[in-house]
C-alpha cells in the first residue's frame, strides 16, 4: 500500500450484517494520486479538495464491481476552487462545507452527473448554520447530519 492509493471494498453482508465481502474481502486498487485534504463521495462521484483548495470531480463508472473504469479517462475535472474547509461532505448533490470559524454552507452541485463546474445560487454558498464546531461531520441519508462533540 503506498500514501494516496485508492482502494476499492464491497461489503457484501450490508443489509444482513454478515462479513461478506466481494473479492473475498480483499481490496482492488481503482486509483493512486489520492493526496487531498478532503475526499468525499456521493453515490460514484467522488471528490478530492487540493491542498491548494481547488475541488476536483472524479466518476469511478467500475464502482459496481471495483473495476479501474473512470469517466473522463481517469482524469478529474475542477469544478470549484476556494474551498477552505475544515470538514466537506456530501448529500447526494448537495455538498456542506464547516468553515474554521463554525459556519455551515450549502452548496448544490448541478453539474454532477457530467463533471461541470455548474452550481446552484451561481456557485454561491448559502450558509445553513453556525456553530458547527465538531470534531467530524458526516452525512447519513437524505437530509440527515451528524457531528461528533470534540
Amino acid at each position: 500500500m503506498a500514501s494516496g492509493d485508492l482502494y476499492w471494498y464491497q461489503h457484501l453482508g450490508q443489509p444482513t450484517g454478515t462479513s461478506s465481502w466481494a473479492n473475498g474481502g480483499n481490496h482492488k486498487q481503482v486509483g493512486s494520486g489520492w493526496n487531498f485534504s478532503h475526499v468525499f463521495a456521493s453515490h460514484q462521484f467522488l471528490y478530492g479538495v487540493t491542498n491548494t483548495a481547488d475541488l476536483y470531480w472524479y466518476q469511478h463508472q467500475g464502482q459496481p464491481t471495483g473495476t479501474t473504469s473512470w469517466a473522463n479517462g481517469g482524469n478529474h475535472k475542477q469544478v470549484g476552487s476556494g474551498w477552505n474547509f475544515k470538514h466537506v461532505f456530501a448529500s447526494g448533490a448537495f455538498i456542506y462545507g464547516v468553515t474554521p470559524t463554525a459556519d455551515l454552507y450549502w452548496y448544490q452541485h448541478l453539474g454532477q452527473a457530467n463533471g461541470t463546474a455548474s452550481w446552484a445560487n451561481g456557485g454561491n454558498h448559502k450558509q445553513v448554520g453556525s456553530g458547527w464546531n465538531f470534531k467530524q461531520v458526516f452525512s447519513g441519508d437524505s437530509e440527515v447530519i451528524y457531528g461528533v462533540v470534540i
